[in-house]
C-alpha cells in the first residue's frame, strides 16, 4: 500500500545527493558565520551517514 510512496520518497533522496555523495543541510543558522561552517560540516556527515543506512535498509544500495 505505502510502497510506491515509499519509493518516490527514496527516490527524491538520491535526487537530493551532492555530486560528491554526500547531503548537505537545507537550512543555515543566518549567523555566526564561523561556527556555522564548523557545524554545517558535521551535519553533513551525520546526514550523509543517516541517508546512507536509509537508503540500505531499502535495499536501494549496498555498502
Amino acid at each position: 500500500m505505502y510502497q510506491d510512496v515509499i519509493a518516490a520518497d527514496l527516490d527524491a533522496l538520491i535526487q537530493k545527493m551532492g555530486q560528491d555523495g554526500t547531503w548537505e543541510p537545507n537550512w543555515s543558522w543566518g549567523r555566526y558565520d564561523e561556527e556555522w561552517r564548523l557545524a554545517k560540516e558535521e551535519w553533513k556527515g551525520y546526514l550523509t551517514l543517516h541517508h546512507l543506512m536509509t537508503l540500505k535498509s531499502f535495499g536501494r544500495i549496498a555498502l
